[in-house]
């Protein structure tokens, strides 16, 4: 029986190490760049972040956008690097999986080469709570019912069946008939459109969290949808400074389109936003 008990304990104690062991890159590779335009590439053999500031690269580890990154030197906000990083040989998994096993090793690399400590907790600041606007209201032209091929196509990329469409990959031949089932967007004149044939709330909240520079709280009850969404060209400031001709204000606020074009109301208010708090960091150790 003693014997029994002490290799039941010893198992608990190897289980208990296994799980406080972080997850690494087996090799990675971090590189000072001058770049101000860059890409984040996820595959089955690695992740890569080019010209990504320190603050960027905390919302990727952390899972956030990069306005709820508080405090920290203004060098994290302008210095940018280049982040390459192998996967370890991997249990086998979808897209969710290897995604957060890249945020894990992300927040590992960030620990040991930027000395990076940081603590989450929730702040009263500014946010928008996004709601149905009308209930009662039966015709929202800009939002219908997810195609459910979309669903279907979502579920089998989280589960590893397909694999997702990478930067090098190429396009495939056009097909009218082939749902949009990620986030279209583009400008046209003084206008911008965001439009789906299948998504997820989550998708578009995250994407509108990206234009607006504010949390989001959802609170619309949906799950997927459909949907189609024109705005002022002038709400998305950093696409508007490329314009050859600065635009109009003529086009209608995000929140006038997403009452009109989908019945969601987007209120702005004081209210709990979770944040992460930089403690301490460091520029990176060489190679």
């Amino acid at each position: 029986m003693r014997y029994a008990l002490s290799g039941l304990l010893a198992v608990i104690v190897s289980m208990v190490s296994a799980a406080q062991t972080p997850l690494r890159f087996e090799v990675a590779s971090v590189k000072p760049t001058l770049q101000e335009r860059g890409v984040s590439q996820l595959t089955d053999s690695g992740f890569t972040m080019t010209a990504a500031p320190v603050r960027t690269l905390i919302a990727f580890a952390y899972g956030g956008p990069a306005f709820r990154i508080l405090e920290g030197e203004s060098w994290i906000r302008q210095d940018r690097f280049e982040i390459r990083g192998t996967f370890p040989p991997l249990p086998p998994g979808g897209r969710k999986q290897k995604l957060e096993t890249a945020q894990a090793m992300m927040r590992t690399l960030l620990a040991e080469r930027f000395a990076l400590r940081v603590r989450e907790e929730t702040r009263i600041l500014p946010r928008f709570v996004l709601s149905i606007k009308d209930p009662k209201r039966k015709n929202a032209p800009g939002r219908l019912p997810a195609n459910p091929a979309c669903e279907k196509l979502r579920a089998d990329i989280l589960s590893g069946a397909v694999k997702p469409r990478t930067a090098n990959d190429p396009a495939p031949p056009p097909d009218p008939t082939r749902p949009n089932c990620g986030i279209r967007s583009g400008p046209k004149g003084d206008t911008y459109s965001l439009s789906s044939d299948g998504a997820t709330m989550e998708e578009l909240v995250s994407t509108l969290t990206v234009y607006l520079g504010r949390y989001i709280e959802d609170r619309t009850g949906i799950q997927g949808l459909g949907f189609k969404l024109t705005f002022g060209l002038e709400q998305v400031p950093r696409l508007a400074a490329r314009s050859p001709t600065p635009p109009s204000a003529t086009g209608p606020t995000i929140a006038d389109a997403l009452a009109t074009d989908m019945n969601l109301s987007l209120r702005s208010e004081r209210g709990p936003v979770p944040v992460i708090v930089v403690e301490h960091v460091e520029r990176p150790t060489p190679n």
